[in-house]
């Protein structure tokens, strides 16, 4: 959590934006979005607010002061995929057509397989089946 000194100088906004990342901050309710008065802007306070870990709200805070919105956008973008390279996990942002698409294909493989298969081992046994059918003679 934030200091207390940090704390006293917030100033709350109702916004509407990613209620599932505030809300993660632990710094207001959702629907509400949270930064020090004349430190950082607006677009910079939504970054933050998708810091995971309120610990590093702060850190996150001096570093958007030093920073425009397009590189404090890079560094958290940066941040999460170092996280989920961490958990080896991957996080696709798919158009819903593409993601339903990609749902039915891992119905298919489960199919085919006949047996549960992770999502992840499905993906890569579409890859491959993609490659043998698509790749030049």
């Amino acid at each position: 959590m934030p200091q207390a000194d940090t704390v006293q100088t917030l100033v709350t906004a109702t916004v509407w934006v990613n209620a599932a990342a505030i809300s993660a901050t632990s710094l207001k309710p959702a629907g509400t979005v949270v930064w020090p008065e004349g430190r950082i802007g607006y677009e910079q306070a939504r970054l933050v607010a998708r810091c995971r870990d309120p610990k590093f709200v702060e850190a996150w805070i001096a570093k958007a002061e030093a920073m425009t919105c397009i590189e404090l956008a890079r560094a958290v973008e940066a941040d999460e995929e170092r996280q989920l390279c961490a958990r080896e996990e991957l996080r696709l942002v798919l158009p819903r057509r593409v993601s339903a698409l990609l749902g039915e294909a891992c119905c298919a493989v489960r199919a085919a397989e006949a047996r549960l298969v992770p999502t992840s081992e499905a993906l890569v046994i579409i890859a491959r089946h993609f490659i043998e059918v698509w790749k030049e003679p």
